[in-house]
């Protein structure tokens, strides 16, 4: 389902409604991608909303999660000093303190289960947020969802991933981008998400889940994935001078730019792959004519560190780049 056709709410509030039954699950369900900044590090959250993850799970998507560990000072030297094998110590102390004083025996082996093998399916990218100040913390409650047509949903207010959070008096904001006037508020809380999982905002430093982490959640996979992965649809497809996997409307849009003398407009929803074909469009009209001068304009600032990236790993020389304010 599209959410533009779901009947969704200015506000949310857990004193009226369940937000997490009623508005989280639901477009989790047909999300293709969920963007989290959140507070503090829950598994918590796992077991509520775990109809609506295995939803996003079936769907191919991915969810990106920021949050922040719960460091006492005795952990401060190391983050402070920055010393790797430190910081990755104090990151798996924390996180395994939280699941060893939170959670019972039932909630790990249910909860961490799913979680671990999210996290090693690379379904989950997780990221750690630390101030810089030493004496703050990342406490920001945002989420992003994001459907297979390019459609999002901000939701920012108090609601944190936690299970006290579902009998506090809880409430969202919520906008939408396909509503005029909203979708400004939407745009900007995206691009602060992204600025702040590229370690582009100076006041905070951003950590990845370090090996033995992934080691200490792993320990709680029990028997096989509790989700479905979903089945491989692409095929192989030979475009000229090279092949490469592509989808059908992929293989067939560009069949129709090069039909149109290289000339047209590729409109595509979000997650269906647009990098990708404009990329292959562009090494097949080189791979047809044996010269190429290919210019690059994007909207916000990180996506030219995630285009450098892309265009590196399939072959490309990146001549020049520009950033206008």
């Amino acid at each position: 389902m599209r959410f533009r056709d779901m009947n969704i709410k200015l506000i949310y509030d857990t004193s009226q409604t369940s937000i997490i039954d009623e508005l989280i699950v639901p477009l989790l369900n047909n999300s293709k991608t969920y963007y989290r900044g959140v507070g503090y590090f829950s598994s918590a959250w796992i077991k509520l909303v775990t109809k609506g993850l295995r939803g996003i799970v079936e769907n191919g998507g991915k969810i990106h999660i920021l949050t922040s560990p719960q460091l006492s000072h005795e952990y401060w030297d190391a983050i402070i000093n920055g010393e790797k094998a430190k910081v990755d110590d104090v990151l798996y102390r924390s996180i395994k303190s939280t699941i060893d004083k939170d959670f019972d025996v039932v909630t790990k082996r249910e909860s961490l289960n799913l979680f671990s093998w999210l996290i090693a399916d690379d379904i989950i990218n997780l990221k750690f947020v630390v101030c810089k100040n030493i004496l703050g913390n990342y406490h920001d409650k945002i989420a992003i969802f994001e459907d297979f047509y390019g459609d999002r949903v901000c939701l920012h207010g108090s609601l944190n991933d936690s299970l006290q959070s579902t009998y506090n008096g809880e409430s969202v904001s919520v906008f939408r981008s396909w509503i005029s006037g909203q979708e400004d508020y939407l745009n900007e809380h995206y691009s602060n998400f992204m600025r702040l999982s590229n370690g582009e905002n100076a006041f905070f430093k951003i950590y990845g889940v370090p090996e033995m982490l992934k080691e200490e959640f792993r320990k709680y996979q029990v028997g096989t994935r509790p989700y479905h992965l979903p089945k491989e649809t692409k095929k192989k497809i030979k475009l000229p001078g090279y092949i490469s996997n592509l989808n059908n409307y992929q293989e067939e849009a560009i069949g129709k730019l090069i039909d149109n003398d290289w000339k047209g407009i590729f409109e595509m929803a979000t997650g269906t792959g647009k990098t990708i074909t404009a990329i292959e469009a562009a090494r097949s009209y080189y791979d047809a004519n044996t010269k190429l001068a290919l210019i690059i304009v994007v909207p916000f600032a990180h996506l030219i560190t995630q285009w450098e990236k892309v265009l590196k790993d399939f072959g490309f020389w990146i001549l020049e780049r520009y950033l206008l304010l």
